[in-house]
């Protein structure tokens, strides 16, 4: 009897372990109407499609015969400080799985426009929010691509980009949307037959961990490690800044309707992430193209 129940166990957790090893593919919803990349997702159902509660992150993807659209949304005031701060990588991998081999990173400021910090424990919501929109809406916010076909690679002001698209913006709710739009052509080889087999594209969204101890006095200098350095000789703080990068994991949501139509419940857990600013929140998914009608 005992025997029986030990391999009752042991097959019980080798269930488990497969299901948890398991990635799941979810089928992209067909982009029936124009997307426009300004940052307001007046063109996606709320709350998006996916989400991830660890990161404070929703998400949604869709695509049309020649585009992928992305919409990423902070729901937390902490995330959007780091998307702000850190700006968002995306990972695309068209081979299906989960290889760093396309990148996209946005918004990215000029060393010297990076935003202020803002202590959490001393700044009301309402000077932080405005600070916010200050900051997307006034500073130049360039579009960094790489591993893209050559002629789409490089550093761009997300104004003067033609191609790879993408913008942030804030809604009157106070949270921060990030939209893309990518041309197939930009990244692949033969984006005429792309569609037709329906292939299963692999990403990855990266929140960097924070460069700074988000709960350090705010001094009104650069963000970066040597702003932080100086703090440290005049006295007003005593930790360094530029956490330890850790890649944490994600969670992945349950689905919803096509053409930017979403569920509004998540679905079952993918690897686990993490909120804390000292490291990288990582959210890892499988989307199916659509290839219409």
């Amino acid at each position: 009897m005992k025997t029986q129940c030990m391999f009752k166990i042991s097959g019980l957790f080798l269930l488990v372990l497969f299901a948890s090893c398991s990635s799941t593919v979810y089928q992209a919803g067909l982009q029936s109407k124009p997307v426009k990349t300004d940052g307001i997702p007046s063109e996606w159902s709320l709350p998006l499609r996916f989400s991830d509660v660890k990161s404070g992150l929703q998400y949604a993807i869709t695509n049309d015969t020649g585009n992928l659209f992305l919409c990423i949304r902070a729901t937390e005031t902490s995330t959007q400080m780091r998307m702000l701060m850190s700006g968002i990588e995306l990972w695309i991998d068209p081979s299906g799985k989960h290889k760093r081999t396309t990148q996209i990173k946005f918004p990215i400021f000029e060393r010297e426009q990076r935003p202020m910090r803002m202590d959490g424990e001393r700044v009301s919501r309402e000077r932080r929010q405005v600070e916010i929109q200050k900051i997307i809406l006034e500073k130049p916010h360039y579009i960094l691509t790489s591993g893209f076909i050559p002629l789409y690679d490089g550093k761009i002001l997300s104004t003067e980009s033609k191609d790879v698209l993408a913008a942030i913006n804030q809604d009157s709710l106070g949270l921060i949307s990030v939209e893309y739009k990518i041309p197939f052509k930009t990244f692949c080889s033969m984006p005429n037959s792309l569609l037709q087999k329906e292939p299963v594209f692999g990403f990855e969204i990266v929140l960097p961990a924070a460069r700074f101890p988000m709960g350090k006095r705010e001094t009104g200098r650069g963000e970066d490690q040597q702003s932080s350095k100086e703090g440290m000789e005049e006295g007003e703080g005593r930790r360094q800044g530029g956490g330890n990068r850790m890649q944490g994991g994600g969670m992945e949501g349950g689905m919803g309707g096509p053409g930017g139509g979403m569920g509004l419940r998540p679905g079952p857990p993918g690897q686990q992430g993490s909120n804390s600013n000292q490291e990288d929140s990582v959210v890892k998914f499988k989307i199916k193209l659509n290839k219409g009608k």
